[in-house]
């Protein structure tokens, strides 16, 4: 119901107010595949801070923290937002100006981190996937606006052990915003399913995968819809009832087949 943000090829850029540990930059929270995370260079002490802008205004869900690296564990998070209230263009955000408080936590051990907005509504051309559970850590609301959201600041303000300022990981899941510029908006959600939908089954026995493919893109039959390992309805056009080969984001915040509304409007 939502896509992360932290991702290179969403166009999200990412700075740190300090010179990093070699092989820890702080580019390492956009690549998936890097497991080192960001670390300051050894001579660094809180505060620190992260900057993450994005390439059209968001809308946050919730953002994910894993705020330690081996024995160095961060201790005092702070959120802070920018926002666009005017929604038109994408202007570039001086740092000082990301300071619209959004959320705190006051770690007692080791564990990650969810700030969470109560009030998102999620998109239904975006898969469904538990990125968290109480399980995993600690639970933090968010306040304030969150729609419109073109950068987000994380104060990392003192150390829990050890003395040098770590991120092991960092998520931060949304949609484009309600009012941002649908056309940007809608390319950034292509390029999210494109990269990280899962593959679908491959069936055995096909004569090529060509016909498989022109198969999965007709109609499919109302039972066939309902049935519980038919294809999740998140891909399925509403108005026509087949799979959004090119879904496009309406106003409404409805998602629907770019070939629907060719047909229709």
């Amino acid at each position: 119901m939502s896509m992360n943000f932290c991702r290179q090829y969403l166009s999200t850029s990412i700075t740190s107010s300090c010179v990093c540990n070699d092989g820890y930059e702080v580019e390492n929270l956009l690549l998936p595949a890097c497991p080192n995370g960001f670390q300051a260079e050894r001579f660094a002490r809180p505060p620190v801070y992260i900057t993450v802008s994005f390439a059209v205004p968001i809308q946050i869900d919730q953002i994910s923290i894993k705020p330690w690296i081996g024995q160095q564990c961060v201790k005092i998070i702070q959120l802070f937002v920018a926002r666009n209230n005017k929604m038109k263009s994408l202007p570039t955000i001086p740092l000082e100006e990301v300071k619209c408080k959004a959320g705190r936590v006051v770690l007692t051990n080791a564990t990650q981190v969810m700030f969470v907005n109560k009030l998102y509504r999620p998109l239904r051309c975006l898969e469904v996937e538990t990125v968290f559970s109480k399980e995993d850590g600690m639970s933090v609301d968010m306040h304030g606006n969150l729609d419109g959201i073109l950068a987000i600041k994380i104060g990392i303000l003192s150390m829990l052990s050890g003395r040098v300022p770590s991120i092991a990981a960092l998520s931060i899941w949304g949609k484009p915003a309600n009012r941002c510029n649908r056309k940007l908006g809608n390319e950034l959600i292509q390029k999210w399913l494109k990269r990280e939908r899962p593959v679908q089954p491959t069936v055995e026995n096909t004569q090529n995968q060509s016909s498989m493919s022109e198969k999965m893109m007709e109609p499919l039959p109302n039972e066939a819809i309902n049935n519980e390992s038919s294809i999740p309805k998140q891909y399925i056009d509403p108005i026509v009832c087949s799979i959004m080969k090119n879904p496009v984001l309406l106003p409404s915040g409805h998602t629907v087949d770019q070939r629907t509304l060719d047909k229709h409007i």
